[in-house]
């Protein structure tokens, strides 16, 4: 974890996490459009949307800590292994008929999702050189935008024209060579050295280190289920055919992607903290840009707005995390950290669905800005040293 040098970071090994994060990101992404299609289909409003969207994050809030630890004692590999089977089956439940299913179906998602990302994560963060952890954790955020870029339009195209089963077979196979990969690759040992100090109560759970990014990564995070989650619901609002989701969901994608490739070494350049405020007020930006209007097009340029702010922060973030971690405890801070996406997608997911079913998307889009506010006022406090050593968040 300790080298350096410009020339080392796309190496082989480097390569195969960023394959696997792509497909395990590839095979959610697929379904994150089209379930709550089925709920909608199948009688239920954007509330039960949410909830449906919620369930899957708990496993993620509930296990993720003990997953790190679990990860930094040596049990990658077996923790790698059974997320991607479990990411491989839990999608042909959603072939049941009925919404009963739904929920327990994305909770063992969920749980599968959990043991998976975490372990690519701390993957990914055993293998960044120290001075490129910005542009490492760019690199790796990519994937998730690039399986952004694929897998909704193709979810979405394939359920209007297949129902459900098109959706859940694609995400299958697309698991099924996640789990191929996770079988052969080699995963880096722990560290030989490991602290001889008793943890503390609150570390047995998580990584004092990555509170603080943990926490400005759910405030920042909150709206991002607006642009993922309730485009369905937003269509339809609007009266827009379902069909424009092919093609929104695509471009969303593929400017998330392209900024991650290039925005992701900003934080190592001109230090964390100002990629942070820079990232907030695009989101701001594009929020207001969405909120102004009242269609198709100013929603997807809000969006993409946005996607530009998330490609400054979200990396930075990582980055951040782990700067601040001890050595020992990687994989425990990284599952500490990425509890903030889960955050913000199952609380985004239950606060939308609330807030739409009462006051409409204009609402959402303003307390979205406060949250991303929030984020920067945050930031002032715990990033403005630009990262490098470990620190304790709370001094």
């Amino acid at each position: 974890m300790g080298t350096s040098g410009r020339g080392g970071l796309l190496t082989r090994p480097f390569l195969a996490v960023l394959l696997l994060t792509f497909l395990g990101f590839a095979f959610e992404h697929v379904l994150r459009p089209v379930v709550p299609l089925i709920v909608i289909d199948r009688g239920g409003g954007p509330v039960l949307v949410g909830v449906v969207a919620a369930v899957h994050s708990i496993p993620s809030v509930l296990f993720r800590p003990t997953i790190g630890r679990l990860v930094d004692t040596g049990r990658h590999a077996l923790l790698l292994r059974v997320g991607a089977v479990l990411g491989t089956l839990a999608p042909l439940g959603l072939l049941l008929p009925g919404s009963a299913a739904l929920s327990p179906v994305r909770f063992v998602q969920g749980t599968g999702w959990a043991l998976y990302s975490v372990s690519t994560h701390s993957l990914m963060a055993r293998r960044s050189p120290v001075d490129r952890r910005g542009e490492a954790s760019g690199y790796f955020m990519a994937m998730p935008a690039l399986a952004h870029l694929i897998g909704p339009g193709l979810g979405v195209a394939l359920y209007l024209s297949t129902g459900a089963i098109g959706p859940a077979l694609l995400a299958t196979g697309l698991g099924v060579a996640a789990t191929a990969i996770a079988f052969r690759i080699r995963l880096p040992a722990p560290p030989a050295e490991r602290s001889v100090r008793r943890e503390t109560r609150l570390e047995r759970f998580v990584e004092p280190s990555a509170l603080p990014a943990t926490l400005m990564i759910a405030a920042f995070m909150l709206p991002h289920a607006i642009f993922t989650v309730f485009p369905p619901v937003y269509a339809l609002e609007v009266g827009a055919p379902l069909e424009w989701l092919a093609i929104y969901y695509p471009l969303y994608g593929l400017v998330m992607f392209l900024s991650q490739l290039v925005a992701g070494r900003a934080s190592d350049r001109y230090g964390r903290h100002a990629a942070i405020v820079a990232g907030c007020i695009a989101a701001v930006v594009g929020l207001l840009v969405a909120l102004a209007g009242s269609g198709l097009v100013t929603f997807a340029l809000g969006a993409a707005v946005y996607a530009l702010g998330t490609a400054l922060v979200s990396p930075t973030m990582s980055a951040l995390t782990i700067d601040r971690a001890p050595p020992d405890r990687l994989g425990a801070a990284m599952a500490t950290y990425s509890v903030g996406y889960q955050l913000s997608s199952g609380l985004g997911s239950l606060l939308w669905g609330a807030v739409l079913g009462v006051g409409g998307f204009a609402v959402a889009f303003v307390i979205a800005i406060a949250f991303q506010l929030g984020t920067m006022a945050l930031s002032v406090r715990w990033s403005s040293s630009g990262g490098g050593a470990p620190v304790d968040p709370f001094d």
